[in-house]
C-alpha cells in the first residue's frame, strides 16, 4: 500500500501519463473490431469531495459553496452496432474557480475567446474523435467515428471544427435526447440528423453545417 502511495507521488506521474496508456488500449481494441460506426460519447460529471476537507484543489460543483469537488469530462468509445464499450479515449479532469467567476462582469464570459471557456472541453473532445479516425485510418480501419454530446455540446465553434473535418470519417451528433434508452437509440438518432444552417454569431466568418453520417459514400 505505501508503494502505490509513493509511486502516486512520483512527479513524473499525472493523470495524462495513466490516461495516454489508456487510450492506447482503447485503440488497440477497437482496430479491426469490425465496426462500421464508432461513437465518441462525451459527457460531464461531477465527483462530490465535499467531506474531504484536507483535499486540495477542489472547486464549487453546485449552487452551494459548500459542496465542492472536481469535474470530470470523459470521452467513451463505443460500438454502435454491438454496444461493446471500448475505453476511455480521454478525460478531463478540472475544478471551477469561486473567485473568478465571482470578480467577473455580467456578461463577459459571453465575450471570452472559445478556448478559455469551460465549453471548450466539447472542442477539445472532438479532437479526440479525429485523433481516433486518424488513427484508424492509418491501420486501413473504414470505421466511421461519431462524436457524440448532449445539448450543452450545441455551440457554434463546434459545428464549424465538425464542418472542417466532416471528409475525415469524423461525424457529429449534438442535442440528443436527455435519456438516450439505450445504443439501439443512439443508433436510431443517427438517421435524424441532416444538413443545417445554424445561426451565425456576430464575430463568425463563415455559417457551418452539421452533417449526417449516413449520406457517407
Amino acid at each position: 500500500c505505501k508503494g502505490f502511495y509513493r509511486l502516486l507521488d512520483h512527479p513524473a506521474l499525472s493523470a495524462e501519463v495513466i490516461l495516454e496508456a489508456h487510450r492506447e488500449g482503447t485503440l488497440h481494441r477497437a482496430s479491426g473490431c469490425g465496426e462500421k460506426v464508432l461513437l465518441a460519447v462525451q459527457d460531464t460529471t461531477t465527483l462530490n469531495f465535499s467531506s474531504r476537507e484536507k483535499l486540495e484543489g477542489r472547486g464549487p460543483i453546485g449552487g452551494s459553496e459548500k459542496t465542492t469537488g472536481l469535474h470530470l469530462h470523459n470521452t467513451l468509445l463505443i460500438g454502435a452496432q454491438s454496444g461493446k464499450v471500448f475505453g476511455l479515449l480521454g478525460a478531463k479532469i478540472y475544478a471551477r474557480s469561486p473567485k473568478t467567476r465571482k470578480q467577473q462582469p455580467p456578461g463577459s464570459r459571453n465575450r471570452e475567446p472559445i478556448e478559455q471557456k469551460e465549453s471548450h472541453r466539447w472542442i477539445e473532445s472532438f479532437g479526440l474523435a479525429v485523433d481516433c479516425a486518424k488513427r484508424l485510418r492509418s491501420e486501413e480501419s473504414e470505421a466511421l467515428v461519431v462524436s457524440v454530446g448532449d445539448r450543452e455540446a450545441d455551440i457554434y465553434e463546434l459545428l464549424k471544427e465538425a464542418r472542417e473535418h466532416r471528409e475525415q470519417g469524423v461525424g457529429l451528433i449534438g442535442a440528443l435526447p436527455a435519456q438516450p434508452s439505450s445504443v439501439r437509440g443512439l443508433r436510431t438518432s443517427l438517421g435524424r440528423f441532416g444538413e443545417v444552417s445554424p445561426a451565425r454569431p456576430p464575430k463568425a466568418q463563415s455559417a457551418p453545417y452539421a452533417w449526417d453520417p449516413s449520406t457517407r459514400s
